[in-house]
């Protein structure tokens, strides 16, 4: 599994004839369709208010030993959640985020264009993009990696904590992708 946080691991370069970057989601990948970048961060959105809503309607959590069995069974899922992130954690991984797009900014305008190979596209709806994948990759992704155990330590059943296991270290994960070079380039002057 590619680790999400992973989408800003890898140094913005400077080109000459552009900037490039390693896309490894949807939200940084400029090829892929926006209903399709769309239509995840909807799902990731909904899964994260289900786990949200879920969690808050949670009973106490019950002092026995199954429960506590459940929360020690919890923290390798947790340490697979940070691996799946990558070795970002925090602020670092909001600060890297901001920096790709804070890079990216000013390619944003009528006479810009991402290239893949010999095509070139215009570049849509970097602003949503942005939004998107701060959201997920930051904010959903550290709720969802810190509640790990306490969500887990709520399970009625082994297979309910198996089945939780599973969908907490899910959902952040729906929006990765391979590893794709994009490079966006200027092709005129910027609109005014």
């Amino acid at each position: 599994h590619m680790g999400f946080a992973r989408a800003h691991s890898i140094p913005v370069r400077i080109q000459e004839e552009g900037i490039a970057w390693h896309a490894l989601n949807c939200y940084t990948d400029f090829s892929k369709p926006t209903i399709d970048m769309v239509l995840k961060f909807i799902t990731q959105t909904i899964f994260f208010g289900m786990v949200m809503c879920g969690f808050a309607q949670s009973t106490a959590i019950d002092d026995n030993l199954t429960s506590y069995m459940y929360w020690i069974a919890a923290f390798p899922v947790q340490l697979l959640a940070f691996d799946q992130g990558g070795p970002m954690w925090g602020s670092a991984r909001k600060d890297c985020s901001e920096k790709l797009w804070k890079e990216l900014q000013p390619y944003h305008s009528a006479g810009c264009v991402y290239c893949e190979g010999d095509t070139a596209n215009p570049v849509s709806f970097m602003e949503l993009r942005c939004f998107f994948d701060v959201t997920v990759n930051f904010f959903y992704y550290t709720t969802i990696v810190l509640m790990i155990p306490l969500v887990l330590m709520n399970s009625v059943s082994a297979l309910d904590f198996a089945q939780n296991a599973y969908a907490m270290t899910y959902i952040p994960s729906l929006d990765d992708q391979e590893e794709k070079v994009m490079t966006i380039k200027r092709t005129g002057e910027k609109e005014d």
